[in-house]
């Protein structure tokens, strides 16, 4: 089941020049992850990500725990402290960070190398970190103080490559490979407190616990590639693991491990001295980045689909699943203000619909919805869910039952009593009734490119509708098209004022426009005397309209044009002249919304749902 997640970023209250979210509702990471770790006690889980963040996941509900932000590049490494209170990050920022896991805070932050960092690790006391970074000549080791940032000491390894790092007492292990056709491998120990060198062995590891007690060995032949397990502190082989074997993964404590088989998206876990064997077949994606859990419960696997599995390892099944590739395209609130609802995901891992009580800072029930979802839409009461995709679905709140299925998949609008449903349905404006599911009327031309919206007055006696000429209202007591208005290019959003007597129009513009062009894409009409009351100049892209709660202004949501992001404004009712101009990006051809307060503003954004608190 996709889980979105929530890292609430309360920051301080959002003034006009402000950019930065109150709150943002989290799928996933936004781009590949690089680095996964458990803690030793296996309570949390630790994703690294190119998209700059690290967070912190529960295991055992998949929910993610707190975001860590600071770095403003791609997080090439991570590791924990001994004992799981503290988590250290590298980027190509070049700037080493530590974090308290328990809060989130930073402790130290210090310039690193400016060659990447692509291997990092913590010592045993936690007073030092080490580096390895990638150098014409080989790789360098550093040293670091954690408490000072200061370079302790360097270690030079020319002419090979460190691949894993990991302690044993006061000595520290580096095994290195050198070559390419035919790489060999050596084993070094280090004293990790003065740097100095003890012992060299030539052997090519795969994998290493992190207290030193096991090593993965490879052994592999032209026929067939394969590891074995020896005992380090007895330098005695206990095992041969057979199959994908390019890299095998230990607990914490070793006492299990885990290893690719096949063709990369199935993983072999077992215990490390022996025992049953189980099994976890992925879903096609390869298992780019593994993390085993110190009692062997869970495998957590990601990589380059964006996207973070926590598999139960005794019964090989699929636990949790987080994404980050699918960026929110339709958000509606409910009539409280409290809840948001959003898709995002992907029709295979799971419900394509979630739910937040944002004020909570927590996920809700959803209704499960299998399908792509193009938009959604609260009753006046909050008591149904509307869901477009193939088909117009309604959901009871808060049970999430389906009370209705219609056939149309486009947006939808209740009515204020709750009683029917509208939807554009190619063109053709359809109006059913919940309690029986049947049609009451329709009206409109049949076109494929119409997919505008559709908006009920406040006070129910109009429907207005996006038409295949411009907009259509059409009075639902006398079953009659009020009025029709022509526009030179789709209706994109529909806004009434709080009396029904005002209507505020957005249009999209089909084709960029000249520079000296003005882009008169917002309009009011009043309902009163069938007339425009003004044109105002908002944008190649109108995506979002919301009249103030006493009706004196208009909040528009706009883009400048298809390629670059917009803004949100606020144009006086009376006139359209704008007021005020807020620094919020909003992507153009994005579908974002207006609480119905008034209060806060959400739209989609990097594999995740921002929401600003609007200013008074």
């Amino acid at each position: 089941m996709i889980l979105l997640t929530l890292a609430a970023l309360w920051a301080q209250s959002l003034g006009a020049g402000s950019a930065s979210p109150d709150i943002v509702l989290q799928t996933g990471h936004g781009a590949n992850i690089s680095a996964l770790a458990f803690s030793p006690d296996g309570k949390y889980l630790v994703s690294a990500s190119e998209d700059s963040t690290l967070k912190l996941w529960n295991p055992d509900t998949g929910a993610e725990i707190r975001t860590l932000h600071g770095h403003s590049n791609i997080v090439t490494s991570l590791a924990l402290s001994a004992d799981g209170t503290q988590i250290a990050s590298a980027s190509l920022d070049h700037t080493l960070h530590v974090w308290n896991a328990a809060t989130g805070e930073t402790v130290a932050v210090f310039r690193g190398p400016q060659p990447t960092v692509y291997l990092l690790k913590m010592t045993p006391d936690s007073n030092s970190l080490i580096t390895a970074e990638t150098v014409p000549s080989g790789t360098i080791l550093r040293v670091w103080d954690i408490k000072t940032g200061k370079q302790l000491r360097v270690i030079k390894r020319d002419d090979a490559a460190v691949s894993h790092i990991f302690f044993n007492g006061r000595t520290m292990l580096v095994a290195e490979e050198s070559g390419e056709d035919d790489a060999t491998g050596a084993l070094a120990t280090y004293d990790w407190q003065t740097g100095k060198i003890l012992q060299t062995r030539q052997e090519m590891l795969c994998g290493v616990s992190d207290n030193g007690k096991w090593i993965a060995i490879d052994r592999s032949t032209q026929k067939a590639r394969q590891a074995m397990i020896v005992d380090l502190a007895h330098d005695k082989p206990f095992a041969t693991l057979t199959g994908q074997v390019s890299r095998v993964m230990f607990s914490t404590g070793g006492d299990w491990l885990a290893y690719e088989s096949a063709a990369g998206d199935t993983a072999v876990v077992r215990k490390t001295a022996g025992g049953a064997a189980h099994t976890i077949h992925g879903r096609g994606a390869e298992f780019s980045m593994m993390a085993l859990s110190p009692d062997g419960r869970w495998l957590a696997t990601g990589g380059a689909d964006f996207s973070l599995h926590i598999w139960d390892v005794e019964s090989g099944k699929l636990a949790h699943a987080v994404s980050g590739q699918y960026t929110p395209t339709a958000i509606a609130f409910s009539p409280d203000g409290r809840h948001i609802a959003v898709n995002g995901g992907g029709t295979d891992l799971g419900s394509a619909v979630q739910l937040w009580d944002f004020e909570r800072r927590s996920q809700a029930a959803a209704p499960r919805v299998k399908h792509s979802v193009s938009a959604l839409a609260f009753s006046r009461d909050g008591a149904y869910l509307a869901v477009s995709s193939t088909s117009v679905e309604v959901f009871d709140q808060p049970t999430n039952d389906s009370v209705a299925k219609l056939d149309c998949g486009s947006v939808s609008a209740f009515s204020p009593n709750g009683k029917w449903i509208a939807a554009n349905c190619g063109g053709v404006t359809k109006v059913w009734s919940l309690a029986t599911g049947s049609e009451i009327f329709h009206f409109g031309d049949a076109s494929d490119s119409n997919t505008g919206p559709v908006l009920f007055s406040p006070d129910g006696r109009y429907l207005a509708a996006s038409s295949s000429t411009g907009v259509a209202l059409y009075d639902v007591a006398a079953r009659k098209i009020f009025q029709n208005v022509t526009t030179s290019d789709p209706v994109s959003s529909l806004a009434f004022n709080g009396n029904s007597e005002l209507l505020a129009v957005g249009i999209r513009l089909r084709a960029a426009p000249k520079s000296d062009d003005k882009l008169l894409t917002l309009f009011l009409l009043d309902l009163r005397t069938r007339h425009r009351a003004w044109n105002a100049a908002a944008g190649q892209w109108v995506s979002a309209l919301k009249f103030a709660r006493d009706g004196r202004t208009l909040l528009v949501a706009a883009g400048d044009d298809l390629h670059k992001a917009g803004s949100v404004s606020i144009l006086e009712t009376a006139n359209g002249k704008p007021m005020r101009k807020l620094s919020i990006r909003v992507p153009s051809g994005s579908s974002p919304a207006f609480s119905p307060n008034g209060e806060w503003f959400a739209l989609g954004w990097n594999s995740g749902t921002s929401l600003w608190r609007l200013p008074n």
